[in-house]
């Protein structure tokens, strides 16, 4: 445990924790990561293979978070393959394109595959490309049941960068508790 002060106040400890980040193919997750991270977004589409790693340093209720954040490839044939990435995950992120009906469909598979692995670990739902979504209507079956009482549902745009920090911040908060 160190302290050191910074601009929101004395920091009492570190703290790092793998968050995966999973969904399928073109969703977004590469996106989601660079924007988060680097604050960049390139629509050129390029597939993930294996998992990328990157690293985002923050500061939540005093502590010193640094998230290791894996981006997963989204690729059936990947999958198998995906749960040793799993191992020793803080966190998980499932994103799905809010303008694909697939993809949300896809989002049970994710689950069922890294609950296999890691039994409950905090999560967050990301449904990405509201700025594609925007004027249109989306059918309730695009949106998690519990997406209306459930404080880990959030409506993002990699493009943008909106409701991102939201996202991860809660995602954080939620690993801190569990540290």
């Amino acid at each position: 445990m160190f302290n050191v002060l910074s601009s929101g106040g004395p920091i009492t400890k570190k703290v790092i924790k793998k968050v995966c980040i999973l969904g399928d193919p073109g969703v977004g997750k590469t996106s989601v990561i660079n924007r988060y991270v680097k604050n960049v977004f390139s629509p050129d589409y390029l597939s993930t293979i294996g998992a990328n790693v990157s690293t985002k340093e923050l500061t939540l209720e005093g502590t010193h978070l640094i998230m290791s954040i894996w981006d997963i490839a989204g690729q059936q044939t990947s999958r198998s393959l995906s749960a040793s990435h799993y191992n020793g995950s803080g966190g998980a992120v499932f994103v799905y394109d809010l303008t694909s009906q697939p993809s949300f469909d896809g989002l049970i598979q994710w689950e069922y595959q890294i609950k296999k692995v890691l039994k409950d670990v905090p999560h967050i739902f990301i449904a990405n490309k509201t700025d594609l979504a925007e004027g249109m209507t989306i059918p309730e079956t695009r949106l998690p049941v519990a997406h209306k009482v459930k404080p880990n549902f959030f409506m993002v745009s990699a493009k943008t960068g909106e409701g991102l920090a939201a996202a991860f911040d809660y995602l954080g908060k939620q690993m801190l508790k569990s540290a």
